[in-house]
C-alpha cells in the first residue's frame, strides 16, 4: 500500500514583463517554485489572466500548465490602454498569488514606446 503525501507547493509572487519577439510583443507572467524538491517533479498550476478595460474586469485566459511562465499577446489578447494581471495557483491548493496590475498605457508610436518597457532575456 503506497502512502499519499500532501506537499504544499510554495511559489513566488508572479511578475509581469513586456517582451518583444520578432513577430509580436507579449506580456509574460513569470514565477518560481520555491521548494526545490517539488520543482523537480513539475507540479501543475492554473494560470488566470485578468484584463481591465474601461473599468470592467474580464478573465481573458485560463489554462493549466507545468511551466512557470505564460504570456498574452499585445494586439490579440490585450490592447493598449488595458491593465492586466496574472494569478497563479498550484493545482489542489486553495491559495493563489497574483501579480501587480500592469497598465499598458502606450500612446504614440507603439514600437518605440515599447522599447522603453522591454525586458531583454
Amino acid at each position: 500500500m503506497s502512502k499519499s503525501l500532501n506537499v504544499v507547493v510554495e511559489i513566488s509572487k508572479p511578475k509581469l514583463h513586456v517582451k518583444k519577439y520578432p513577430e509580436r510583443v507579449s506580456v509574460v507572467c513569470l514565477f518560481d517554485v520555491n521548494n526545490i524538491t517539488v520543482s523537480q517533479h513539475k507540479p501543475t498550476f492554473s494560470v488566470t489572466w485578468i484584463r481591465i478595460r474601461n473599468g470592467v474586469s474580464t478573465v481573458i485566459k485560463f489554462k493549466f500548465l507545468s511551466d512557470t511562465r505564460d504570456q498574452v499577446v499585445l494586439g490579440k489578447d490585450v490592447l493598449t490602454g488595458d491593465s492586466v494581471a496574472c494569478e497563479v495557483m498550484p493545482v489542489h491548493q486553495k491559495q493563489s498569488k497574483s501579480s501587480e496590475l500592469l497598465f499598458l498605457g502606450i500612446q504614440g508610436d507603439v514600437w518605440s514606446m515599447l522599447q522603453m518597457l522591454i525586458v531583454d532575456q
